[in-house]
């Protein structure tokens, strides 16, 4: 459970300043990593689904699977692993748990890409685009994975699209938890508690000084797998109904 004051300055820190940090510093680690691997990197930012996006790129060089595999994940593991030491370390710092939320939901196309490389054998070569990736092998190798991996594939879509909804629902529920003080300070909205038996979900307080919110990160971490998990199922009976 995170317990701290609040202000309209720490709001716009935790609601911009720090995803977009957070951000600069994992495409950052990419481009650090592609350049370890003899890359030369590319960066930029780019609107998909009407959701802003940044991307680091190495167009027209191939990189050995497992390479690029460690190129994929090593934001991922540097900045949750660096965050989650500091906030253990320093508990009061209850903003890195932000920014492994954040973090991790950067990482999901990286982590999608990881599940599908990780099907072929080492000796594939990967070529990183902007939108995807080209994979290059033998055609002994190219024969006998493609014919196998087609059923494979489509259970990593179900999976992956309930794991990135699933860590969607826990950002946007990070996020009106952040927003929330401010209606509730201006409509100067009396204390409460919202709790399930003795498990504190989120608490509202509000004095002469100022106003005090505290959310149980865990409540999202439960809740959200469940959520996901029914869109998914229903999301594919309608599509198999309408067949």
């Amino acid at each position: 459970m995170f317990e701290h004051p609040w202000d309209y300055g720490r709001l716009l820190l935790g609601l911009v300043a720090l995803p977009l940090i957070t951000f600069a510093i994992h495409e950052g680690i990419h481009g650090v990593v592609f350049k370890t691997f003899g890359g030369k990197s590319r960066y930029g930012t780019g609107i998909k689904h009407w959701v802003p996006y940044a991307y680091t790129t190495v167009p027209n060089q191939l990189f050995p699977r497992n390479a690029f595999v460690i190129i994929l994940v090593a934001p991922l593991v540097v900045i949750n692993s660096a965050a989650l030491l500091l906030l253990g370390i320093f508990p009061q710092l209850a903003g890195l748990g932000w920014v492994v939320v954040v973090n991790t939901s950067g990482a999901i196309g990286d982590l999608w890409i990881t599940s599908i490389v990780c099907c072929y054998p080492v000796s594939v070569s990967v070529e990183d685009r902007r939108d995807g990736i080209a994979i290059y092998a033998s055609k002994t190798v190219g024969d006998r994975y493609l014919t196998h991996l087609s059923q494979r594939f489509i259970w990593l879509d179900v999976l992956w699209q309930t794991l990135s909804l699933a860590i969607a629902i826990i950002v946007l529920l990070n996020i009106l938890s952040l927003l929330l003080p401010i209606p509730l300070d201006l409509l100067r909205v009396p204390p409460f508690r919202l709790a399930v038996g003795d498990w504190m979900v989120f608490q509202w307080m509000r004095g002469e000084t100022g106003f005090e919110v505290s959310f149980n990160p865990l409540a999202t971490m439960v809740l959200a797998p469940v959520i996901a998990s029914l869109l998914v199922a229903l999301k594919a009976r309608d599509h198999t109904s309408h067949h």
